[in-house]
């Protein structure tokens, strides 16, 4: 699997198999093939999807297709295509897509493509181009490899980070129009490599990962500003090799986990300071290998998925205390190379997508046991198509 999202309004999971070139739907609290078999739950798409996202107030699924450049679309709760086959509910975007975002407000689709340099905005209802009269397929230009998209609906813009130049774009997220007018004028330099990108719309911040100089960046969200007037001030070190980053609005906290040093770090998010007054001190271990990260605000609760020993570990999200006092207490087994985490609250489910075995593990969020299992402390692996890496919750729709 290459990406997971969950839909908790229609309690259904969905795994993108990248060499499997299938979807899989997945009952979200169960595990259970909707349609009774895997064969009959996984539906065929391009060659490797990479990305989705689900839209529950359309009812409507969203995979990228790497090789194919296209984006497919899927009835949310059925599978079927939106037009009856998958190549009238395959539209093109730009080459090699790799991140996807919705905006069910708008009523559009974003797409980054990452070997063109653009983002693809389409009709998140039909797919059709978004800009039908400009002739601007396939898409607005960006930076150089665009490696992550986010949306923020509150301010009308899209953020994408760019891996070779070193900056993240921001565009208007109706109109596809750099903010301030010229790309060049409307992409702000941030680290070095910048992968992953979060938005706190409460705290108008955006936050910028860095792998290969191990920052991450404090932005204005609305006008690219940085936070403490220069780039070095706006800078924070975390650990080596930064590979994932969330943000908890309610505690004020930013989380970035650092796929080297074994670490998850935790920051003041409207400051950049660390928790504990040293980075040292704000860095506590995980596994082996962190490499993605999610929060549960109402659980207060952090999860870190660690690739390299197949567990995924719990701390308190607040202080960074493991659960159950020790980090060997507070780390539980999944699959083989765990490449991703999604939380469901309502549920008080946790997923964790396996790359290596091609399943996807359901554990409780508060407990960390594993989930429809009698003993409790091994996770089931539900199968999923071929090579599972990603995983996402979207929360239902009011």
């Amino acid at each position: 699997p290459t990406d997971v999202a969950v839909n908790p309004a229609a309690n259904l999971l969905y795994v993108a198999n990248r060499l499997g070139r299938t979807i899989t739907y997945l009952d979200a609290t169960t595990g259970a093939p909707v349609n009774g078999t895997l064969g009959n739950s996984s539906f065929p798409l391009g060659t490797y999807p990479r990305a989705v996202a689900v839209n529950p107030a359309a009812n409507l699924l969203y995979v990228t297709n790497d090789y194919k450049d296209t984006v497919t679309y899927l009835d949310a709760t059925t599978g079927d295509y939106i037009n009856g086959t998958l190549a009238n509910s395959s539209f093109p975007v730009g080459d090699g897509p790799n991140a996807v975002a919705v905006n069910p407000a708008a009523n559009l689709l974003y797409v980054a493509n990452d070997y063109d340099d653009t983002v693809t905005y389409l009709d998140a209802t039909t797919g059709a181009p978004a800009f039908p009269n400009l002739d601007r397929l396939p898409g607005e230009p960006t930076g150089n490899g665009p490696t992550d998209v986010a949306v923020n609906p509150a301010a009308n813009l899209l953020y994408v980070t760019n891996w070779y130049d070193d900056t993240v774009s921001y565009l208007d997220a109706t109109t596809g129009a750099p903010v301030n007018g010229t790309l060049a004028n409307s992409s702000f330099q941030v680290g070095n490599e910048p992968s992953d990108v979060a938005v706190n719309p409460a705290a108008n911040l955006l936050y910028v990962t860095n792998p290969n100089d191990d920052t991450v960046n404090y932005l204005d969200a609305t006008t690219g500003d940085y936070m403490n007037g220069t780039l070095a001030n706006s800078s924070f070190l975390v650990g080596n090799y930064p590979r994932a980053v969330a943000v908890n609005p309610a505690a004020n906290l930013l989380y970035v986990a650092n796929w080297v040093d074994d670490t998850v770090t935790y920051l003041d998010a409207t400051t950049g300071a660390y928790i504990n007054g040293t980075l040292a001190n704000s860095s506590f271990q995980v596994g082996n290998s962190p490499r993605a990260v999610a929060v549960n605000p109402a659980a207060n609760l952090l999860y870190v998925a660690n690739f390299l020993d197949g567990r995924v570990s719990y701390l308190d999200a607040t202080t960074g205390d493991y659960m159950n006092g020790t980090l060997a207490n507070s780390t539980f087994q999944v699959g083989s190379r765990p490449t991703d985490v999604a939380v469901n609250p309502a549920a008080n489910l946790l997923y964790v997508t396996n790359s290596n075995d091609d399943t996807v593990s359901y554990l409780h969020a508060t407990t960390g046991d594993a989930a429809g299992t009698p003993d409790k402390t091994c996770p089931p692996f539900i199968p999923t198509g071929n090579l599972p890496s990603a995983i996402a919750v979207v929360n239902p729709i009011d």
